[in-house]
């Protein structure tokens, strides 16, 4: 909400980008989360209790990103 308020040519970093650039990595990312979770909700019934044991670790860990990849490489290659 902050970004949208702000003028999208304004510079937003360092780097040269701007609030425009900014805004548009942040709908890809959302973009790409949402598409990870739906891969991983197709596994989320049929996981081990083990397997929630090591997806609540690694969510508390290395966060929620890191843990739906896990699990949907270990998942998916069955």
């Amino acid at each position: 909400m902050t970004l949208s308020a702000m003028d999208p040519n304004s510079p937003y970093a360092d780097n040269g980008q701007t609030v425009q650039d900014r805004i548009n990595q942040l709908i890809q990312q959302r973009a790409m989360f949402k598409e990870l979770a739906q891969q991983a909700d197709a596994f989320f019934q049929t996981m081990s209790e083990q397997d929630w044991i090591s997806y609540h670790t690694r969510s508390a860990t290395f966060g929620e990103e890191a843990a739906l990849r896990w699990l949907v490489a270990k998942h998916g290659q069955k």
